[in-house]
């Protein structure tokens, strides 16, 4: 019965351990959900930059095309004052640079857009897996404190059962002792008293 306690106490130790392990797998997946959704809140603000970027194009578009009516203007002038037409040119070709210079950004940043969108969705369906096996984890876990609880109790009633046997033992033992203690005692008064 002594060696059958001490298996439950050591499986209680080792469910114990189990149970430790068991959440620092479930810290460690909920770390990595939370970084997933730090990858996610940066997609949004890229986003927001994009429309930005965006804006940005729009109003270069609009000053180029300002820029291409004033050189018509200048085209029309240039009778008038052949070196004006020439800084507008200079102007225009400046203004057509930046807008290159944009387009080239905008599609770069279009290009990060589609690797972000590769990427989240990656994410995500590691993120759907990650809180999959969170779930079991912590499904296991319930099960783990119901088999825990129910070895607490095993344990419990051993001890119950032992203490019982102890007593069983002392009563049998002790009160054969004390009957012939005491009729040892009465032999000796009853000598005595002859």
């Amino acid at each position: 019965m002594i060696a059958g306690n001490e298996t439950l106490q050591n499986e209680l130790e080792e469910e114990r351990k189990r149970r430790a392990e068991l959440q620092k797998v479930v810290d460690d997946l909920r770390q990595q959900i939370e970084r997933r959704e730090g990858l996610a809140t940066a997609q949004e603000q890229l986003m927001a930059e994009l429309t930005q970027l965006k804006g940005e194009r729009s109003r270069l578009d609009a000053k180029a095309q300002d820029l291409e009516r004033r050189l018509a203007a200048a085209e029309q002038e240039r009778r008038a004052g052949q070196s004006k037409s020439e800084r507008m040119a200079a102007v225009c070709d400046e203004a057509a640079e930046d807008v290159q210079a944009v387009e080239a950004q905008f599609e770069r940043a279009m290009q990060m857009v589609t690797a972000l969108k590769a990427q989240v969705t990656v994410l995500s369906e590691e993120r759907d897996a990650l809180l999959g096996r969170v779930r079991v984890a912590d499904e296991e876990a319930r099960k783990f404190r119901r088999d825990r609880d129910a070895l607490a109790a095993e344990v419990e009633e051993s001890r119950a059962a032992l203490d019982e046997i102890r007593r069983s033992l002392t009563d049998a033992v002790l009160t054969p002792a004390r009957a012939e203690a005491g009729a040892k005692g009465g032999g000796a008064r009853g000598a005595g008293s002859a």
